[in-house]
């Protein structure tokens, strides 16, 4: 989501996986996303600790298709320590520019694909 730049930290095996945390810089906020459930080539779920103390569950799948491969992201609702607080939140999510941020890693994401994805005479995309 256009970070200015990503570092991981977690397993003791340098193999990414449950426990793995990565840590997101968005200018003067860090971000950290912690694998909660690792399924290589299926998907993976992080959880979300936001600033103010905020927490979200979000997941990335990756399913086969007929013409391809599709990838999809789910958000649960930004959760707080309680009603007001996480009221609090949700509206400073909303403010923050993740839905815009997220269109654009969209973009992103399908034009690497493009490229990643072979052609017709199987070598990879241009």
């Amino acid at each position: 989501m256009e970070s200015d730049g990503i570092t991981e930290t977690g397993s003791q095996d340098q193999k990414r996986g449950v426990g793995t945390v990565q840590h997101c810089a968005h200018g003067r906020v860090t971000t950290h996303h912690t694998i909660v459930d690792w399924r290589p080539y299926d998907r993976v779920t992080f959880e979300l600790r936001l600033p103010f103390g905020g927490r979200q569950q979000y997941m990335v799948t990756i399913e086969e298709t007929e013409s391809g491969t599709m990838t999809r992201c789910r958000f649960t609702s930004v959760r707080g320590r309680n009603p007001i607080h996480t009221a609090f939140l949700r509206g400073f999510v909303k403010l923050s520019g993740l839905e815009p941020a997220l269109q654009r890693s969209q973009v992103l994401l399908e034009a690497q694909l493009r490229l990643a994805a072979p052609s017709a005479s199987g070598e990879p995309g241009i």
